[in-house]
């Protein structure tokens, strides 16, 4: 049994990433003082989010902000109250490379896979991956370009799509106005953010725990939301990690949201929570560092959602679209990566 009060506040700030007001509120106390740097860090951070949001206005792109600055603001009514080090925002599949035009002109470069310029390309790219990355290097900013709220799902792109367009929202921060996720969908991509890393940071962990317990949450609604999605292993999943972390909520709001799916998949999900409490454990990440642990970590991602065509694009996308280590992509090289596709075309025909 984990809990959180019993983890060092130190062990909490330096590799669970929690800010001191989230130490705070665990230990009931003050047991760690605030960084000034951190917070200074965070505003900047807010600072070019209202920067990047006028850019993309002034060229008619619209987007949803996810996690970062609007997450603290939500949960705390305050951007520097979670630790942050990049800006994540979704636009439109159709407005993506639009979009990355936006971020070059503010002088943003691609950090590691950028958007391609040849079409073909980006068709592989959209249809396999949902983002790309840039940095600003003169700011220290980092953008993460989204066209797709999650890379793999049992869901289609296309419905992914539509259940987004239905599920956002306004919220406004001092004079400017941002666009978010709903509450409940905001609570089922966190589940899901923070399971596919394996729950290896509890600031992931809190952040769905203060969520639920703060936020108005339509029950209806999120159970809905987690059926279209197929997530009810990540969610029992969530469940019994945050019964470990969180043992006297047995009967509290987060409890009562999330009872319906306890012990759902049992043979699976038990695999995946002994998986998860390992990992998150450690307080270091080893994870990649050997053939063993990569294996380990594609057999949880396989697990995390049912369905063959799922289970084939995460094969793929770990296999054939990058390398191993996850550190370079090399779209149409291998033969394998065409047999693939044909066969998963094939799949989804025969669904129909």
């Amino acid at each position: 049994m984990i809990s959180l009060p019993d983890i060092s506040p130190e062990v909490l700030r330096n590799y669970h990433h929690l800010t001191a007001v989230q130490i705070n509120i665990i230990h009931g106390r003050e047991v760690i003082a605030g960084s000034i740097d951190t917070k200074a860090t965070s505003l900047a951070t807010f600072g070019e989010l209202i920067t990047v949001a006028e850019a993309m206005g002034r060229s008619g792109i619209s987007f949803v902000s996810l996690k970062g600055p609007l997450l603290a603001y939500r949960l705390y009514g305050d951007v520097t109250a979670r630790y942050y080090t990049d800006l994540d925002i979704l636009t439109e599949s159709g407005s993506a490379g639009h979009a990355a035009d936006v971020l070059e002109q503010m002088g943003y470069t691609g950090a590691g896979l950028a958007w391609p310029r040849a079409a073909r390309l980006q068709r592989m790219l959209m249809k396999h991956d949902n983002q790309v990355g840039y940095v600003h290097h003169d700011r220290m900013m980092t953008v993460e370009l989204h066209w797709r709220l999650l890379a793999n799902t049992s869901m289609s792109a296309k419905d992914l799509d539509a259940v987004v367009s239905r599920n956002t929202m306004s919220i406004r921060v001092g004079e400017h106005s941002f666009n978010v996720l709903s509450n409940e969908l905001e609570i089922l991509y966190l589940i899901i953010h923070g399971g596919k890393h394996y729950w290896r940071r509890l600031k992931w962990m809190v952040d769905v725990d203060t969520f639920i317990r703060t936020q108005e949450v339509d029950p209806g609604k999120f159970r809905e939301m987690v059926s279209l999605f197929r997530a009810e292993r990540m969610v029992t999943l969530f469940a019994a990690v945050h019964a470990c972390c969180f043992p006297d909520d047995c009967s509290g709001r987060v409890h009562s949201l999330i009872k319906d799916f306890v012990g759902s998949t049992p043979r699976i999900t038990t695999r995946m929570v002994r998986f998860a409490l390992k990992e998150f454990s450690q307080e270091e990440d080893k994870i990649h560092n050997s053939i063993s642990g990569i294996f380990q970590s594609v057999l949880f991602k396989l697990r995390s959602f049912p369905g063959l065509s799922y289970k084939l694009r995460v094969i793929c996308n770990y296999f054939f679209v990058k390398d191993y280590l996850g550190k370079s992509r090399f779209f149409g090289r291998i033969p394998l990566f065409y047999f693939y596709s044909a066969f998963l075309l094939m799949v989804n025909r025969l669904k129909r």
